[in-house]
């Protein structure tokens, strides 16, 4: 199977995205002060004992930044006359930050700028700044190698990283900039949402074994990139599988019915024919494959969520709550925006890209998991820190 790279461009124009909505802030707070708790301990005890000054880079912080702008002491004391790099893909949440840092004081301890999004951050130059850009870490990051002592991806991760090939990829972009002993801080959700990849390989695979030379891939579900896109046989494949943004299925194929025929032999459900088109959902409710593999883990994480975020929620914000809770929910069963990884994966992926894993917290009252792991020197150690101890709960 061949997979070549896509060719998306660096950064991207506004598009809908829960962590802009305005209400996203509060409902972070509700759901993910635990995770925010075990961020803040685990920087502290790692390296506020240790010399400054630090860069610090922080990965889709959101609007408010949470839980870095409810800190400003301690902020500035991890910092210790170094830099905060807020990178985030959504312009509307860089043009906010620089306001919402002002009014917050951050203005006082930092100088607050916002970056342009063609340009190398020259860290090296800078002291007591704050830099705001607009980026996409699919490409990597905006950073000299070996300039960053700390990066943190609390629930960013899995919107870049639909595929499990991506969260190597961009472990191995932050092994790039972090220096020997860096510290990398992984926050995600403990379930897991790669079935939607292992859906469509099986389907492309299925296609193929109904007698077609070859099966060409367009994966649009990221507004944000080029499609991305890959084949199973021939490069220029008879049948073209097209997945829209929406997690619909278009399969192009010179006899759509007994395309179809072959499908239904497989297993596949709701369909709709044409002469030269089968259109299907990525991920159906009516076969029993999905349901078990993607439909009930998203449907027993959100559960677990909506209850530890209601009980905390003030009662005048439960209709907003539902109708953005239940969209993202939506989403995540369709195989669209959320792509969560379990947290083997990303212990696998960190350690194969020379990563020592530190510690590893599961949140006690949701499903969540704070990861912390250091770059391995070339010698395969990490000076002045802790031996792992990965702590399962």
């Amino acid at each position: 199977m061949n997979e070549p790279p896509g060719s998306p461009a660096h950064g991207s124009p506004s598009k809908p995205d829960i962590a802009a909505n305005a209400f996203y802030p509060i409902l972070a707070r509700a759901s993910l002060f635990e995770v925010y708790a075990n961020l803040l301990d685990l920087l502290w005890t790692r390296i506020a004992a240790s010399g400054g000054p630090r860069n610090i880079v922080v990965v889709g912080p959101g609007a408010e930044a949470l839980p870095f702008s409810e800190h400003r002491e301690a902020v500035t004391t991890l910092v210790n006359g170094g830099n905060l790099i807020l990178l985030d893909y959504n312009r509307d949440i860089c043009d906010a930050l620089p306001g919402f840092l002002e009014r917050t004081g951050f203005g006082r301890p930092f100088r607050i700028e916002r970056c342009r999004a063609d340009t190398m951050i020259d860290v090296t130059r800078l002291h007591n700044t704050i830099l705001i850009m607009e980026w996409n870490i699919r490409h990597g990051f905006p950073l000299p190698e070996a300039s960053v002592d700390v990066m943190d991806m609390t629930v960013a991760l899995h919107h870049v990283t639909q595929y499990v090939a991506d969260v190597d990829t961009l472990f191995g972009h932050a092994r790039r900039v972090l220096k020997d002993g860096g510290i990398l801080h992984i926050g995600e959700g403990n379930v897991d949402m790669k079935y939607s990849e292992r859906k469509l390989r099986r389907l492309a695979q299925d296609v193929y074994a109904c007698g077609v030379r070859g099966v060409v891939v367009s994966d649009e579900r990221c507004a944000d990139v080029a499609p991305r896109q890959w084949h199973v046989g021939e490069s220029v494949g008879e049948a073209t599988i097209r997945i829209a943004p929406s997690g619909m299925l278009g399969i192009h194929h010179p006899d759509g019915a007994r395309l179809a025929t072959c499908l239904r032999n497989a297993g596949y459900k709701q369909m709709y024919v044409t002469n030269t088109l089968v259109v299907l959902p990525l991920i159906d409710h009516a076969m029993e494959e999905d349901f078990q593999g993607m439909i009930a883990p998203v449907r027993a994480f959100y559960r677990v969520l909506f209850e530890l975020t209601l009980r905390r929620l003030d009662p005048a914000h439960h209709d907003e709550f539902f109708t953005v809770a239940h969209k993202e929910q939506s989403d995540a069963e369709r195989g669209i925006v959320e792509y969560y990884s379990l947290p083997s994966v990303l212990c696998d992926a960190l350690v194969t890209n020379g990563f020592t894993l530190d510690e590893m917290r599961f949140t006690k009252q949701s499903p969540f998991v704070n990861i912390l792991a250091i770059k391995r020197t070339a010698a395969g150690s990490s000076p002045s820190l802790p031996q792992p101890h990965p702590q399962d709960s």
